[in-house]
């Protein structure tokens, strides 16, 4: 079986990490690992996105690093999706195989 890029979870306004939990479930039975699966969380009150785009960015780093991967794949919901695309519309997260779905 391939390898899974790892997933970081972006939760939605007002709301934590913790929401995850069933789909962090239904992906550990589709066989990705604890160790596929990260939660990214933040102050949804204290800060605009391009703020929180430059959080995320520097997460989805540290999580490259602590994976070696070259790529994740983000998850997100609601305003996480609004600091996601911040990301990708400031070219943190700009790869040429990259898409928004």
């Amino acid at each position: 079986m391939q390898p899974h890029n790892p997933v970081v979870f972006v939760h939605g306004y007002n709301a934590d990490p913790g929401v995850w939990g069933g789909l962090r479930e239904d992906l550990r039975a589709a066989g990705y690992a604890d160790s596929d699966l990260f939660s990214w969380g933040y102050d949804t009150h204290q800060s605009v996105n391009e703020v929180l785009a430059g959080r995320l960015g520097a997460y989805v780093d540290q999580v490259r690093r602590q994976t070696a991967a070259a790529r994740v794949d983000i998850v997100a919901h609601s305003f996480g999706s609004l600091v996601g695309r911040w990301y990708v519309k400031l070219g943190l997260g700009r790869d040429p195989a990259w898409t928004w779905t």
